[in-house]
């Protein structure tokens, strides 16, 4: 089945999620990640994953409008793989997985794309802190320390982005949520080696210009992350 035929199948909102939440089988995975990953890479707007412009913008409208409604459920199923997977099948699929949010929160997406993305986020990164907190007593395993790092260092900035350049306050809020669990993911590693993820200063402006408390609060809980992450390994 081509990626374009599949697509037709995702027209059902949330079917797909419901299915994969009730049967809870870890090899949906394994069986529906590498066609949501294609899916996913021919619902890209454009090859710089911008916005067109002009009246190149016009003429491409209806077919950015076919192409962002699907891929809300794309990642919605995105999501729901993710919460019954397997770890070690997670890990292997570590590059891929980075490689649907960068793309998912590109300036080319409509929000509404953001705002799945960043539950998707967010599942990955609840899945990670289970791994994280179960091995306390043990070293950690090589793939969960790099895809957190991959997380910190190539997802936060790009959700800090979004933050920045999509004015609507629920977004605000989510993507302070997903960035603060992103944060936080890679506060718990053990023994991390702090590198400046290149964004704190851009946090605090957005900070500063917050007009929304909750999504207020929030930013101020990532600033303070990043400054505990900066103390303890000054």
């Amino acid at each position: 089945m081509s990626p374009k035929a599949a697509a037709k199948t995702f027209q059902l909102p949330g079917l797909h999620e419901m299915v994969i939440n009730a049967f809870g089988n870890p090899e949906f995975f394994n069986i529906l990640f590498p066609l949501l990953l294609e899916m996913c890479n021919t619902a890209t707007p454009t090859k710089s994953g911008k916005s067109p412009l002009g009246t190149d913008a016009k003429a491409e409208s209806n077919e950015g409008e076919d192409i962002s409604a699907p891929h809300d459920k794309i990642l919605g199923c995105i999501t729901s793989c993710i919460h019954v997977a397997c770890v070690n099948d997670i890990l292997e699929q570590k590059e891929n997985l980075i490689h649907v949010f960068l793309v998912s929160l590109s300036p080319g997406f409509p929000w509404t794309v953001k705002m799945s993305a960043f539950s998707s986020i967010k599942e990955l990164c609840s899945r990670l802190h289970e791994i994280v907190d179960e091995s306390e007593e043990t070293s950690l395993d090589v793939g969960v320390t790099s895809l957190i790092y991959e997380l910190f260092h190539s997802v936060s900035p790009k959700v800090v982005e979004c933050i920045s350049t999509v004015k609507i306050a629920q977004v605000h809020i989510t993507a302070s949520e997903c960035l603060l669990e992103m944060i936080e993911l890679y506060k718990n590693l053990p023994s991390v080696q702090w590198t400046d993820g290149g964004f704190k200063d851009e946090l605090l402006h957005l900070y500063e210009m917050e007009k929304n408390e909750q999504a207020k609060s929030l930013l101020k809980a990532c600033i303070d992350g990043l400054k505990g992450l900066e103390k303890e390994n000054a």
